[in-house]
Protein backbone atom coordinates (compact mmCIF):
# COMPACT_ATOMS: atom_id res chain seq x y z
CA UNK A 1 0.00 0.00 0.00
CA UNK A 2 2.71 2.19 0.98
CA UNK A 3 5.25 1.38 -1.92
CA UNK A 4 1.97 2.07 -4.38
CA UNK A 5 1.55 5.36 -2.66
CA UNK A 6 5.46 5.93 -3.11
CA UNK A 7 5.13 5.10 -6.70
CA UNK A 8 1.86 7.33 -7.09
CA UNK A 9 3.86 10.19 -5.52
CA UNK A 10 7.24 9.94 -7.43
CA UNK A 11 4.98 9.71 -10.61
CA UNK A 12 2.47 12.77 -10.10
CA UNK A 13 5.87 14.79 -9.94
CA UNK A 14 6.53 15.72 -13.48
CA UNK A 15 2.54 16.32 -13.72
CA UNK A 16 2.90 18.58 -11.27
CA UNK A 17 5.91 20.33 -12.32
CA UNK A 18 4.08 20.74 -15.61
CA UNK A 19 0.91 21.96 -14.21
CA UNK A 20 3.18 24.69 -12.49
CA UNK A 21 5.27 25.62 -15.47
CA UNK A 22 2.19 26.15 -17.28
CA UNK A 23 0.74 28.12 -14.73
CA UNK A 24 3.69 30.26 -14.52
CA UNK A 25 3.92 30.84 -18.31
CA UNK A 26 -0.04 31.75 -18.26
CA UNK A 27 0.79 34.14 -15.82
CA UNK A 28 3.54 35.56 -17.55
CA UNK A 29 1.54 35.79 -20.81
CA UNK A 30 -1.62 37.79 -18.84
CA UNK A 31 0.64 40.59 -17.46
CA UNK A 32 2.51 40.27 -20.98
CA UNK A 33 -0.49 41.11 -22.99
CA UNK A 34 -1.89 43.38 -20.22
CA UNK A 35 1.18 45.25 -20.45
CA UNK A 36 1.00 45.59 -24.43
CA UNK A 37 -2.39 46.44 -24.30
CA UNK A 38 -1.46 49.57 -21.54
CA UNK A 39 1.43 50.59 -23.66
CA UNK A 40 -0.57 50.31 -26.78
CA UNK A 41 -3.52 52.75 -24.86
CA UNK A 42 -5.85 49.82 -25.71
CA UNK A 43 -6.85 48.42 -21.75
CA UNK A 44 -10.01 49.57 -20.49
CA UNK A 45 -10.96 52.73 -18.37
CA UNK A 46 -11.33 50.55 -14.71
CA UNK A 47 -7.44 49.57 -15.13
CA UNK A 48 -5.63 52.86 -17.66
CA UNK A 49 -6.62 56.26 -16.50
CA UNK A 50 -7.64 58.18 -19.93
CA UNK A 51 -6.07 61.78 -20.00
CA UNK A 52 -6.16 62.26 -23.54
CA UNK A 53 -7.38 66.00 -22.67
CA UNK A 54 -3.79 66.93 -21.83
CA UNK A 55 -2.91 66.65 -25.76
CA UNK A 56 -4.35 69.83 -27.42
CA UNK A 57 -2.51 69.03 -30.74
CA UNK A 58 0.41 68.75 -32.84
CA UNK A 59 2.71 71.28 -34.71
CA UNK A 60 1.73 70.05 -38.19
CA UNK A 61 -1.78 69.14 -39.18
CA UNK A 62 -0.53 65.39 -40.91
CA UNK A 63 3.23 64.13 -40.51
CA UNK A 64 5.30 61.24 -42.38
CA UNK A 65 7.61 58.50 -41.72
CA UNK A 66 10.24 58.93 -39.71
CA UNK A 67 9.26 62.57 -39.14
CA UNK A 68 9.88 64.72 -35.91
CA UNK A 69 6.53 65.43 -34.60
CA UNK A 70 5.63 67.65 -31.52
CA UNK A 71 2.42 67.31 -29.49
CA UNK A 72 1.47 70.14 -27.11
CA UNK A 73 -0.55 70.63 -24.07
CA UNK A 74 -0.54 70.70 -20.48
CA UNK A 75 0.94 68.09 -17.91
CA UNK A 76 3.04 66.10 -20.14
CA UNK A 77 6.19 65.59 -18.74
CA UNK A 78 4.92 62.20 -17.57
CA UNK A 79 5.20 60.76 -21.26
CA UNK A 80 7.62 58.00 -21.34
CA UNK A 81 7.12 56.35 -24.38
CA UNK A 82 5.22 56.95 -27.93
CA UNK A 83 3.11 54.35 -29.72
CA UNK A 84 1.99 54.45 -33.23
CA UNK A 85 0.98 51.45 -35.46
CA UNK A 86 1.87 49.06 -32.76
CA UNK A 87 5.61 50.68 -33.27
CA UNK A 88 7.42 52.62 -30.32
CA UNK A 89 9.17 55.73 -31.31
CA UNK A 90 12.36 55.44 -31.10
CA UNK A 91 12.91 59.02 -29.34
CA UNK A 92 10.93 60.94 -26.94
CA UNK A 93 11.42 64.24 -25.00
CA UNK A 94 8.98 65.43 -22.61
CA UNK A 95 8.37 68.47 -21.18
CA UNK A 96 5.35 70.25 -18.95
CA UNK A 97 3.46 71.60 -22.20
CA UNK A 98 5.08 69.02 -24.82
CA UNK A 99 6.31 66.11 -26.30
CA UNK A 100 8.58 66.01 -29.23
CA UNK A 101 9.06 62.41 -30.78
CA UNK A 102 10.23 60.93 -33.83
CA UNK A 103 7.06 59.01 -36.06
CA UNK A 104 8.39 55.44 -36.53
CA UNK A 105 9.80 54.91 -39.62
CA UNK A 106 7.28 51.88 -40.79
CA UNK A 107 4.29 53.30 -39.74
CA UNK A 108 1.17 53.10 -42.78
CA UNK A 109 -0.63 55.78 -44.30
CA UNK A 110 -3.90 57.26 -43.32
CA UNK A 111 -5.18 58.93 -40.12
CA UNK A 112 -3.37 57.07 -37.06
CA UNK A 113 -3.85 56.86 -33.23
CA UNK A 114 -1.07 58.49 -31.53
CA UNK A 115 -0.90 56.72 -27.68
CA UNK A 116 1.04 58.82 -25.30
CA UNK A 117 2.44 56.18 -22.39
CA UNK A 118 2.49 58.16 -18.90
CA UNK A 119 4.43 57.03 -15.68
CA UNK A 120 2.01 55.02 -13.74
CA UNK A 121 -1.71 53.92 -15.52
CA UNK A 122 -2.26 57.07 -17.41
CA UNK A 123 -2.43 57.14 -21.21
CA UNK A 124 -3.81 59.62 -23.56
CA UNK A 125 -4.45 59.19 -27.07
CA UNK A 126 -4.56 61.69 -30.03
CA UNK A 127 -5.06 61.68 -34.11
CA UNK A 128 -3.31 62.67 -37.14
CA UNK A 129 -2.95 62.06 -40.92
CA UNK A 130 0.21 60.32 -41.62
CA UNK A 131 0.79 61.40 -45.41
CA UNK A 132 4.11 59.87 -48.41
CA UNK A 133 7.60 61.81 -48.36
CA UNK A 134 7.81 63.88 -51.69
CA UNK A 135 10.03 61.75 -54.81
CA UNK A 136 11.25 63.85 -56.70
CA UNK A 137 11.95 62.44 -60.38
CA UNK A 138 13.79 65.57 -62.16
CA UNK A 139 14.35 69.22 -61.42
CA UNK A 140 14.35 71.65 -64.70
CA UNK A 141 16.26 73.79 -65.46
CA UNK A 142 19.00 72.87 -62.87
CA UNK A 143 20.42 76.12 -63.91
CA UNK A 144 19.28 79.77 -63.54
CA UNK A 145 19.16 83.04 -62.31
CA UNK A 146 17.42 85.00 -59.33
CA UNK A 147 13.27 85.14 -60.34
CA UNK A 148 13.19 81.99 -63.10
CA UNK A 149 11.02 79.42 -63.03
CA UNK A 150 12.22 76.38 -62.35
CA UNK A 151 9.56 72.92 -61.54
CA UNK A 152 10.42 69.90 -59.68
CA UNK A 153 8.41 66.67 -61.01
CA UNK A 154 7.27 63.84 -59.26
CA UNK A 155 5.37 62.26 -56.21
CA UNK A 156 3.31 63.51 -53.63
CA UNK A 157 4.24 67.47 -54.45
CA UNK A 158 1.25 68.91 -52.82
CA UNK A 159 2.34 68.26 -49.29
CA UNK A 160 5.85 70.78 -50.04
CA UNK A 161 5.44 73.41 -47.71
CA UNK A 162 9.22 75.05 -48.48
CA UNK A 163 11.67 74.40 -50.88
CA UNK A 164 15.35 75.77 -50.54
CA UNK A 165 18.55 76.00 -52.84
CA UNK A 166 21.17 75.59 -50.24
CA UNK A 167 20.45 78.26 -47.68
CA UNK A 168 18.28 80.48 -49.30
CA UNK A 169 14.28 80.32 -49.49
CA UNK A 170 12.28 79.85 -52.67
CA UNK A 171 8.88 81.00 -53.50
CA UNK A 172 6.50 78.41 -54.13
CA UNK A 173 4.54 79.58 -57.18
CA UNK A 174 2.49 76.37 -58.25
CA UNK A 175 1.57 73.20 -56.78
CA UNK A 176 -0.10 69.76 -57.40
CA UNK A 177 0.40 66.45 -56.80
CA UNK A 178 2.81 65.63 -59.54
CA UNK A 179 4.81 69.50 -59.93
CA UNK A 180 5.69 72.16 -57.99
CA UNK A 181 6.81 75.34 -59.62
CA UNK A 182 9.29 77.93 -57.94
CA UNK A 183 11.77 80.84 -58.40
CA UNK A 184 15.38 81.20 -58.11
CA UNK A 185 15.44 83.27 -55.12
CA UNK A 186 18.59 85.43 -54.39
CA UNK A 187 21.77 84.34 -52.40
CA UNK A 188 21.08 80.41 -54.25
CA UNK A 189 24.98 79.72 -54.79
CA UNK A 190 26.12 76.80 -57.12
CA UNK A 191 26.69 73.65 -56.04
CA UNK A 192 23.57 74.46 -54.22
CA UNK A 193 21.16 71.21 -53.68
CA UNK A 194 17.59 71.60 -53.99
CA UNK A 195 15.74 70.70 -50.86
CA UNK A 196 12.03 69.98 -50.47
CA UNK A 197 10.13 70.13 -47.00
CA UNK A 198 6.98 68.86 -46.05
CA UNK A 199 5.46 67.38 -42.62
CA UNK A 200 6.85 64.07 -43.75
CA UNK A 201 10.67 65.04 -43.75
CA UNK A 202 12.54 66.74 -46.66
CA UNK A 203 13.94 64.89 -49.85
CA UNK A 204 16.95 66.63 -51.20
CA UNK A 205 17.98 66.61 -54.91
CA UNK A 206 20.95 64.77 -56.51
CA UNK A 207 21.81 67.28 -59.05
CA UNK A 208 23.04 70.58 -58.27
CA UNK A 209 22.07 74.03 -58.63
CA UNK A 210 24.11 76.23 -61.01
CA UNK A 211 23.59 79.88 -60.65
CA UNK A 212 23.79 81.60 -63.94
CA UNK A 213 24.22 85.35 -62.56
CA UNK A 214 27.81 83.97 -61.59
CA UNK A 215 28.56 81.80 -64.10
CA UNK A 216 27.20 83.08 -67.83
CA UNK A 217 29.66 81.08 -69.18
CA UNK A 218 28.33 77.96 -68.13
CA UNK A 219 26.44 75.49 -71.52
CA UNK A 220 23.36 75.40 -69.30
CA UNK A 221 23.03 79.23 -68.70
CA UNK A 222 23.81 80.33 -72.19
CA UNK A 223 20.46 80.32 -74.92
CA UNK A 224 20.40 77.85 -76.98
CA UNK A 225 20.31 78.21 -81.23
CA UNK A 226 17.67 76.06 -81.85
CA UNK A 227 13.72 76.74 -80.83
CA UNK A 228 11.44 74.32 -78.90
CA UNK A 229 14.18 71.22 -77.63
CA UNK A 230 11.88 70.80 -75.16
CA UNK A 231 8.93 70.47 -76.96
CA UNK A 232 7.01 73.20 -74.75
CA UNK A 233 5.94 74.86 -77.88
CA UNK A 234 3.11 73.63 -79.50
CA UNK A 235 0.39 70.89 -78.59
CA UNK A 236 0.62 67.47 -77.06
CA UNK A 237 -0.52 64.38 -78.84
CA UNK A 238 0.77 62.04 -81.97
CA UNK A 239 2.75 63.48 -85.19
CA UNK A 240 0.18 63.77 -87.95
CA UNK A 241 -2.47 65.09 -85.87
CA UNK A 242 -0.63 67.90 -84.82
CA UNK A 243 2.62 70.07 -86.32
CA UNK A 244 5.43 70.20 -83.70
CA UNK A 245 6.80 73.76 -84.24
CA UNK A 246 11.23 73.53 -85.61
CA UNK A 247 11.09 69.90 -85.85
CA UNK A 248 10.57 67.52 -88.68
CA UNK A 249 9.69 63.94 -88.71
CA UNK A 250 10.38 61.09 -91.63
CA UNK A 251 8.91 57.55 -91.08
CA UNK A 252 6.25 59.03 -88.31
CA UNK A 253 2.86 56.78 -89.18
CA UNK A 254 4.12 54.03 -90.98
CA UNK A 255 7.31 52.64 -89.22
CA UNK A 256 6.46 54.78 -86.06
CA UNK A 257 3.83 56.14 -83.91
CA UNK A 258 6.05 59.48 -82.71
CA UNK A 259 4.16 61.85 -79.88
CA UNK A 260 4.52 64.77 -77.96
CA UNK A 261 4.02 63.69 -74.54
CA UNK A 262 3.46 65.54 -70.73
CA UNK A 263 5.19 64.89 -68.05
CA UNK A 264 1.82 62.83 -66.61
CA UNK A 265 1.49 60.41 -69.73
CA UNK A 266 5.39 59.25 -69.63
CA UNK A 267 9.17 59.50 -68.88
CA UNK A 268 10.18 62.89 -69.59
CA UNK A 269 13.61 64.74 -68.38
CA UNK A 270 13.28 68.60 -69.12
CA UNK A 271 10.03 71.21 -68.64
CA UNK A 272 6.19 69.82 -68.98
CA UNK A 273 6.41 67.85 -72.11
CA UNK A 274 8.77 65.61 -74.01
CA UNK A 275 9.10 63.50 -77.14
CA UNK A 276 8.13 59.98 -77.41
CA UNK A 277 8.86 57.53 -80.38
CA UNK A 278 7.70 53.81 -80.83
CA UNK A 279 9.16 51.59 -83.48
CA UNK A 280 6.73 49.62 -85.33
CA UNK A 281 8.49 48.47 -88.12
CA UNK A 282 12.38 49.63 -89.98
CA UNK A 283 12.78 50.78 -93.87
CA UNK A 284 15.99 49.88 -95.68
CA UNK A 285 18.24 52.80 -94.04
CA UNK A 286 18.51 53.56 -90.45
CA UNK A 287 17.06 57.57 -91.68
CA UNK A 288 13.64 56.16 -92.52
CA UNK A 289 12.58 56.76 -89.12
CA UNK A 290 14.33 59.67 -88.46
CA UNK A 291 12.82 63.14 -85.64
CA UNK A 292 15.19 66.31 -86.21
CA UNK A 293 15.04 69.94 -85.68
CA UNK A 294 14.83 71.35 -89.30
CA UNK A 295 17.81 73.82 -89.67
CA UNK A 296 18.51 76.87 -88.24
CA UNK A 297 21.12 79.19 -88.26
CA UNK A 298 25.12 79.43 -87.10
CA UNK A 299 28.22 81.07 -87.45
CA UNK A 300 30.74 80.02 -89.57
CA UNK A 301 34.01 78.84 -88.35
CA UNK A 302 32.58 77.91 -84.96
CA UNK A 303 32.92 75.73 -82.76
CA UNK A 304 29.75 74.30 -80.76
CA UNK A 305 28.38 71.76 -78.21
CA UNK A 306 25.31 69.43 -79.17
CA UNK A 307 23.61 67.95 -76.32
CA UNK A 308 20.47 66.00 -75.67
CA UNK A 309 18.69 64.01 -73.23
CA UNK A 310 17.72 60.32 -74.35
CA UNK A 311 15.86 57.41 -72.85
CA UNK A 312 15.77 53.83 -74.81
CA UNK A 313 15.93 50.19 -73.60
CA UNK A 314 19.18 48.79 -72.51
CA UNK A 315 21.02 48.05 -76.10
CA UNK A 316 19.16 49.60 -78.47
CA UNK A 317 20.92 51.87 -81.25
CA UNK A 318 20.45 55.48 -81.84
CA UNK A 319 22.34 57.48 -84.13
CA UNK A 320 22.60 61.09 -83.41
CA UNK A 321 23.95 63.51 -85.51
CA UNK A 322 24.55 67.34 -86.43
CA UNK A 323 24.70 68.08 -90.53
CA UNK A 324 23.85 70.39 -93.21
CA UNK A 325 20.70 70.95 -95.25
CA UNK A 326 22.91 69.41 -97.62
CA UNK A 327 23.08 65.79 -95.50
CA UNK A 328 26.61 66.38 -95.04
CA UNK A 329 27.37 65.60 -91.52
CA UNK A 330 28.92 67.82 -89.07
CA UNK A 331 29.25 65.27 -86.00
CA UNK A 332 27.60 62.04 -85.05
CA UNK A 333 27.47 59.57 -82.30
CA UNK A 334 26.41 56.13 -82.86
CA UNK A 335 24.79 55.48 -79.32
CA UNK A 336 23.77 52.23 -77.42
CA UNK A 337 21.37 53.42 -74.54
CA UNK A 338 21.00 52.40 -71.34
CA UNK A 339 17.99 51.34 -70.32
CA UNK A 340 18.08 55.29 -68.21
CA UNK A 341 17.72 58.58 -69.29
CA UNK A 342 21.39 59.69 -70.32
CA UNK A 343 23.17 63.08 -72.12
CA UNK A 344 24.69 62.18 -75.47
CA UNK A 345 27.04 65.25 -76.45
CA UNK A 346 28.61 66.21 -79.82
CA UNK A 347 31.50 68.78 -80.59
CA UNK A 348 31.76 70.07 -83.73
CA UNK A 349 32.67 73.34 -85.51
CA UNK A 350 31.13 74.70 -88.76
CA UNK A 351 32.98 75.69 -91.87
CA UNK A 352 34.05 78.83 -93.45
CA UNK A 353 30.53 78.45 -95.70
CA UNK A 354 28.30 77.01 -93.15
CA UNK A 355 25.93 79.09 -91.54
CA UNK A 356 22.46 76.77 -91.25
CA UNK A 357 22.55 73.08 -89.30
CA UNK A 358 20.36 70.47 -88.56
CA UNK A 359 19.75 67.78 -85.92
CA UNK A 360 18.65 63.94 -87.37
CA UNK A 361 18.16 60.95 -85.20
CA UNK A 362 18.04 57.86 -86.94
CA UNK A 363 15.90 54.86 -85.37
CA UNK A 364 15.39 52.31 -88.35
CA UNK A 365 17.19 49.53 -87.50
CA UNK A 366 16.18 46.06 -87.34
CA UNK A 367 16.91 45.43 -83.37
CA UNK A 368 14.60 48.24 -82.74
CA UNK A 369 10.91 47.19 -83.58
CA UNK A 370 8.91 47.19 -80.48
CA UNK A 371 11.05 49.70 -78.71
CA UNK A 372 9.88 52.91 -76.88
CA UNK A 373 11.90 56.02 -76.80
CA UNK A 374 12.00 59.30 -75.38
CA UNK A 375 13.59 62.50 -76.19
CA UNK A 376 14.00 65.71 -74.19
CA UNK A 377 16.52 68.99 -74.09
CA UNK A 378 17.82 69.48 -77.18
CA UNK A 379 20.62 72.47 -77.25
CA UNK A 380 22.96 73.66 -79.51
CA UNK A 381 25.28 75.91 -77.57
CA UNK A 382 28.19 77.83 -78.71
CA UNK A 383 31.24 75.92 -77.29
CA UNK A 384 33.20 78.77 -76.06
Amino acid sequence: MNFTKHIYSEAGKPAALLLLALAIAFAMASCTKEDSEKLAGSIGDATAVDVSSRVTGFDSNVTGAGATLTAMGNNLSGVKRVFMDGSSSPSVEATESSVTFQVPIDVSLGDKDVYFIFAGNERATARIKVVPLPVIRYISPIAGSTGDEIIAVGANMDFVEKIFIGDASASITEKASDIVAFTVPSGAATGSLFKLESPAGSVSSTDAFIACDGSPGNPLCKTPLNSNGSLEEGDKGVVGDITVPAWGFSGAGSLATVQVISFRDGPTRDGRQGLKLEVLDVGANPWNIEVREESFPVEPNTAYLYTIQANGPEGARVDFTVGLPNYSELGRVEATLSGTWEEISIEFTTGPDDNMIRTPIHFSRPGNIGYVFYLDNLRIVPKN
